[in-house]
């Protein structure tokens, strides 16, 4: 699937960042799903596959979630529709290198 050029992916939801820097297969090593579903009325909803995985993460796990310049990006939608809630955030005007995130190695 082509997804376009090479960017900077982001989401305009800090729950979904937080989320998702939170259950990864690097704070859950074992097989596990999670989903999340996003709603008109501004509501949303968090999915795991266990209370393990919520377990897990209980315990002494983190994750990081970068702030950076909102007008750098430009929603994106494979289908081309970006009105309503846009999950996808895309920029191709920010840079990031491997120094901005040597606190995770």
């Amino acid at each position: 699937m082509n997804d376009g050029s090479l960017s900077v992916y982001a989401t305009p939801y800090p729950e979904i960042a937080v989320f998702r820097a939170l259950i990864n297969s690097k704070n859950i090593p074992f097989p596990h799903t999670s989903a999340f579903s996003a709603f008109a009325d501004g509501t949303m909803k968090f999915r795991v596959s266990s209370k393990k995985v919520l377990d897990q993460v209980r315990k002494d796990k983190c994750g990081y979630v970068y702030v950076l310049d909102r007008t750098a990006f430009h929603p994106y939608s494979r289908t081309g529709e970006t009105n309503g809630m846009v999950m996808e955030w895309r920029s191709a005007n920010v840079s990031i290198s491997f120094k901005d995130y040597k606190n995770l190695f």
